[in-house]
């Protein structure tokens, strides 16, 4: 049996969007008979029980060191540790793989060394060039929204673009932690906009949730708020306009050619939100550590309000990302030959 082993971190200050990815390339492997485990850091707001409710082995891990790793890591027959983690780089990777295995390297920053077979970046924008010098000269490259990590649902995205109406549904999701309560400004920026029916979604762990909360209660019926939600590509398909982080849920958004309104929340957002503004399917706003940055929403708003405008921001999103990414990398780690052994 082929097998990956996961080595990735989530929580309220990581956010979620490291170990969702991995489960979701890990359940493509699981599909094609692939053994999976896990290796992550208890940490708070985690979230580790979706590993193991998707039948998968975890290793809780006490801290970062590579031997600490390692420790779990048994078999040395056709095996794949797959790194996605901000933290660790070529050092990890060399001194936490077993002889015999393989590394892949998931990223979206190219600011730090590899030492991987397989390195992947699905953030549009980003070239193939911007890893020279960063990972071996042998080391296969995935590049771009073709290899998104998007849940299956996604790959349905709408077939036919929709017979925009009326701006009446607003998607307001920021993130499963949002840290910096970027969504309590939206909904402030939104408090007039009575006509519109805001629904809010957050992650059980974040930590203004109560706050938010609040905010959509005041709304009455224009607010709803959905915590933890399971089918985002579904409740993305009911929407008329997103307003979010640039991060990942930017490529979702794409793919089911909903348009939005896009902020970045950290420096690692800044290539994904400018490479999908350029594409026309989503509208930079700006930086949510900027003063005032969320004065820009109701003007944004109303310049996306025609729907003329967002059918023409729907249409380049289906073009840019079909979300069948995960089986592309799948198919790409189950062929024999995909890199070499460390």
């Amino acid at each position: 049996m082929r097998r990956a082993a996961f080595r990735c971190d989530a929580g309220a200050a990581l956010g979620g969007g490291h170990l969702m990815r991995c489960l979701t390339l890990a359940q493509a492997l699981s599909a094609r008979g692939w053994g999976i485990e896990f290796l992550c850091r208890e940490q708070p707001g985690a979230g580790l029980d979706r590993v193991t409710a998707a039948g998968f082995d975890l290793h809780r891990l006490s801290d970062d060191r590579p031997q600490t790793a390692r420790a779990c890591l048994k078999g040395d027959e056709a095996v794949w540790l797959i790194v996605d983690h901000y933290g660790l780089d070529a050092a990890f990777q060399r001194a936490a793989c077993p002889p015999g295995w393989r590394v892949m390297a998931i990223d979206d920053l190219a600011d730090r060394k590899h030492d991987c077979a397989l390195l992947l970046d699905q953030a549009p924008g980003r070239a193939a060039g911007d890893y020279d010098g960063r990972v071996p000269d042998g080391a296969a490259r995935l590049i771009g929204p073709d290899y998104a990590l998007l849940r299956p649902g996604f790959a349905v995205g709408r077939p036919v673009l929709p017979e925009a109406g009326p701006l009446r549904q607003v998607l307001v999701a920021m993130g499963a932690a949002d840290p910096a309560n970027a969504t309590g400004a939206v909904l402030d920026a939104l408090a007039a906009r009575g006509d519109l029916m805001v629904t809010v979604v957050l992650g059980s762990g974040a930590p203004h949730l109560v706050t938010v909360a609040g905010q959509v209660e005041a709304r009455g019926e224009a607010g709803r708020l959905l915590v933890q939600h399971g089918d985002m590509a579904g409740l993305m398909a009911q929407q008329d306009l997103a307003i979010g982080a640039g991060g990942m849920t930017g490529l979702e958004r794409a793919a089911i050619g909903l348009p939005a309104l896009i902020v970045t929340l950290a420096d690692n957002q800044s290539l994904a939100a400018s490479a999908l503004h350029a594409s026309g399917a989503a509208r930079l706003i700006g930086d949510v550590r900027a003063p005032q940055w969320s004065e820009a929403i109701l003007p944004a708003l109303d310049a996306v309000a025609p729907p003329e405008n967002r059918i023409n921001m729907a249409r380049p999103g289906l073009d840019l990302v079909d979300g069948r990414g995960a089986g592309r990398v799948a198919e790409t780690l189950d062929a024999p030959s995909t890199g070499d052994s460390h």
